[in-house]
């Protein structure tokens, strides 16, 4: 999580409570990526998908 709110890469400006939120009732790791970029107006969630791919 941390790289989505620090400098650390090419994903940056969402807060804890984003992602937690983004988090709860989701069952999979792309519905939970596909519901922090439908929830949030981000200008760096199109780098979620390389982020998230990084993780899986």
């Amino acid at each position: 999580m941390i790289d989505m709110i620090g400098d650390y890469d090419q994903v940056t400006g969402y807060t804890i409570r984003q992602i937690e939120d983004a988090l709860i009732g989701q069952l999979t790791w792309n519905v939970w990526k596909t519901n922090i970029k439908n929830l949030y107006n981000n200008a760096t969630k199109d780098n979620l998908d390389a982020l998230f791919d990084y993780w899986d």
